[in-house]
């Protein structure tokens, strides 16, 4: 028996989304398929206790226990692994996610309770290394951890990344529970046992600099990875007829808009009567197709404008144009998709100035997006935008917790300060709030127009707001 565990944020808001851990459903898949037992335990989901964890550890006997932390979760992750080796010192603790690949022999440094990382794409090298730990055989040559040996700290060299994901068993999606509510899935749609994320392809073809994707995966060069259409259409009838969800958010990183892929996968759901929901690049949008997507299910896109300034793209590395997301938007409401959304970034570059905002909110206007996210952008380990600002002296925390979407930035840029981002930040989202259209959008869906509005309350009466 295996335990994988997601740890809690703390971040109960309705302004942040909340979505079922797939990716730890795929790592029990993979595992079951040889042979071995598995629990997730999701404390986004349960209320964490020492004692029920306790509960479950003597119920169950797992030989080792699995963590998937990100950088915000990091700190609440190595919080039940100490709880853990306070009464079972000789329990295993393995980690794995962005912030560890990242930071391998750092975050073993710096969190003593873990005792292995597993770095980059997890499913072979925790199979092997649970294999290991059952039996009895030491962790030496095992490719893609970092792990203790003493005081000592070994890193392995890094393992290959899986070529044909096809290869992979589905998630198990029985080991999922998900009943939280007061949360949103995905903006403009609500929590519920009806939804669930798919991955049609792992890696991105894009090198943002304020995203580690391929940084911390594309060891082999090869950064996207295409499963088979039949092989994604089997896992929708699965996520159908055995689960009997209605809904499907294709939660990949480069969601491919040729007409090759996207048609039979489309015409799937349309057969199994599923709305979906997907990402778009700006440069990508094509009219004809997104009419066929739309006749299928599609029902909502989001694309990542990140800024409204040639000069901010451009230093970001984003590979689109502002004339391209007019573009995009301009298609968007022409075929009449039911949401649309735009994803914005503030001090996506460290040298952003007033002017380059003030041009994002001119173009924030002019698209009129039904939904939004507007963010700040986080210097996370792993990203290039982490090295520029460490370079110019601009992060002065490593305290983790401060990478919270809902802390005041361990961080400033070249011409904000922390409380300075937040203030824009706010004043981004305002301008949403206030917007004519946002505001008769949102009240053609009565639920979410509700969830919106007490999100929108919380998050400008949140604390961490200077």
């Amino acid at each position: 028996m295996v335990f994988l565990v997601r740890p809690f944020t703390q971040v109960t808001s309705r302004a942040f989304a909340f979505g079922p851990p797939v990716s730890l459903a795929y790592m029990a898949g993979f595992l079951k398929s040889k042979g071995i037992s598995v629990k997730i335990i999701d404390y986004e989901e349960l209320v964490y206790s020492m004692d029920s964890m306790y509960d479950l550890i003597n119920a169950h006997v797992p030989s080792a226990i699995g963590f998937s932390a990100y950088t915000n979760t990091i700190q609440s992750a190595h919080k039940i692994a100490s709880d853990i080796k306070k009464r079972y010192p000789q329990m295993p603790t393995i980690v794995g996610g962005h912030h560890s690949t990242a930071m391998a022999e750092e975050t073993l440094r710096e969190f003593p309770d873990f005792d292995i990382v597993v770095i980059g794409e997890g499913e072979l090298t925790l199979y092997e290394v649970v294999e290991r730990i059952t039996q009895n055989k030491p962790l030496n040559g095992t490719a893609g951890i970092a792990y203790r040996e003493g005081s000592n700290i070994i890193t392995e060299p890094s393992r290959s990344l899986i070529q044909n994901l096809d290869e992979l068993p589905f998630p198990d999606r029985s080991l999922i529970q998900s009943n939280v509510t007061g949360r949103h899935f995905t903006r403009g749609i609500l929590m519920g046992k009806g939804i669930t994320s798919v991955y049609t392809s792992r890696g991105c073809h894009y090198n943002c600099i304020f995203c580690a994707v391929n940084r911390s995966h594309s060891v082999d060069n090869k950064p996207v990875r295409y499963r088979s259409i039949e092989n994604v259409c089997e896992e929708l009838q699965e996520c159908s007829k055995k689960y009997g969800y209605k809904h499907i958010h294709f939660q990949d990183d480069s969601f491919s808009l040729t007409s090759e892929r996207v048609i039979p996968i489309a015409d799937k759901l349309k057969a199994l009567g599923m709305t979906w929901n997907c990402d778009f690049r700006a440069n990508t949008v094509n009219k004809e197709l997104l009419s066929y997507m739309k006749k299928s299910g599609l029902i909502k896109v989001s694309i990542g404008v990140e800024s409204g300034s040639p000069r901010i793209l451009e230093l970001n590395n984003k590979k689109i144009t502002v004339e391209q997301v007019k573009r995009a938007f301009k298609i968007c409401h022409e075929v009449g998709i039911k949401m649309i959304e735009g994803t914005f970034l503030i001090g996506s570059h460290p040298d952003e100035t007033m002017q380059d905002i003030e041009m994002t909110i001119a173009l924030f206007k002019e698209i009129k997006p039904d939904l939004s996210a507007i963010s700040i952008a986080t210097p996370y380990p792993g990203t290039k935008l982490r090295e520029i600002m460490l370079e110019k002296g601009l992060v002065f925390s490593n305290d983790w917790g401060k990478y919270m979407l809902a802390s005041l930035p361990g961080w400033r840029t070249i011409h904000f300060t922390p409380e300075e981002l937040v203030r824009l930040q706010k004043k981004l989202v305002r301008i949403f709030y206030l917007n004519p259209h946002t505001f008769l959008h949102m009240l053609q869906n009565r639920s979410f127009f509700m969830h919106a509005l007490k999100g929108g309350l919380e998050f400008f009466l949140s604390k961490r707001n200077i």
